[in-house]
């Protein structure tokens, strides 16, 4: 664990995390309320949230415009790419559901996107780069 796993922040979401998992879901998964309990203390802050820009430096506020930046990427730099993809659609279907449609009707591309179906795939994308 390092330091800013100690902030009482982190203490925080990771009690939480777990007493959400564990208690209203009835899921024992240390390592799953590790990584989202570490999510909500990353996008806690916004540039986090939007930290997927293009080489010019642009943030990038849609999951249709980071899949496509990701396939102008390779090796560790698009597996970073996919897995704020999959952290991104996490967050907001997760955390937000109900802000997700309101997203999607102002968005120009994620529009017609699923951020669940999105996010699975983004994940599995992530973790079969080498």
């Amino acid at each position: 664990m390092t330091d800013t796993n100690r902030t009482p922040m982190h203490r925080f979401f990771a009690g939480l995390t777990e007493h959400t998992f564990e208690v209203r879901m009835g899921v024992v998964d240390p390592p799953l309320v590790d990584y989202v309990s570490q999510l909500l203390v990353r996008f806690v802050h916004a540039d986090t949230i939007y930290k997927v820009r293009k080489p010019d430096g642009r943030r990038l506020y849609e999951v249709a415009e980071m899949l496509l930046e990701a396939e102008h990427r390779q090796g560790d730099s698009k597996r970073e790419v996919h897995r704020h993809i999959g952290d991104f659609t996490l967050f907001w279907a997760g955390l937000y559901p109900e802000t997700v449609e309101s997203q999607r009707r102002r968005a120009r591309l994620d529009a017609s996107l699923d951020y669940r179906r999105e996010g699975k795939r983004a994940y599995h994308i992530a973790s079969t780069i080498p």
